[in-house]
């Protein structure tokens, strides 16, 4: 038997009426579930269910500038993303409470070096990260 077929040999009892699962079927690719049912007097029903694909959200661009600052100094984040509905950010393992853009920037002011995590999720709740690391400390020159 395929994978993701399955068949049952469950013959109607006698005085029995109940329909019969006799195929099911799924493809991954081709989102589609198919069901047939076959009833004690021979009539079958078939019922198709379709589910569409979301696509996993991917991170195309995630940067800091700069990557080293001064205590205290901002740091301007910036991302862009596809299939992605939403994102979030951590900095040193804490979520960032604002309201982020899906293709956005974000600026934050560090007291100390910072590991910066974006996250971002598709509809269907899949995540994809990315992340940069910040340091505390004398810019370098250009």
């Amino acid at each position: 038997m395929a994978a993701g077929c399955g068949e049952t040999d469950d013959s109607p009892k006698s005085g029995d009426t109940a329909p019969r699962i006799v195929h099911f079927s799924a493809s991954p690719q081709t989102p589609k579930f198919v069901l047939t049912a076959t009833g004690s007097d021979g009539d079958v029903a078939t019922a198709e269910l379709e589910v569409p694909s979301v696509p996993p959200p991917a991170i195309d661009t995630f940067g800091a500038m700069p990557g080293r600052v001064g205590r205290g100094e901002e740091v301007h984040l910036s991302w862009t993303r596809t299939d992605a509905s939403r994102v979030e950010l951590e900095i040193g393992g804490q979520p960032v409470d604002a309201e982020l853009e899906v293709d956005g920037t974000h600026a934050v002011a560090l007291d100390a070096d910072a590991t910066i995590v974006l996250k971002a999720f598709n509809a269907a709740g899949a995540v994809e990260e990315r992340t940069v690391t910040v340091t505390i400390g004398p810019r370098t020159p250009s």
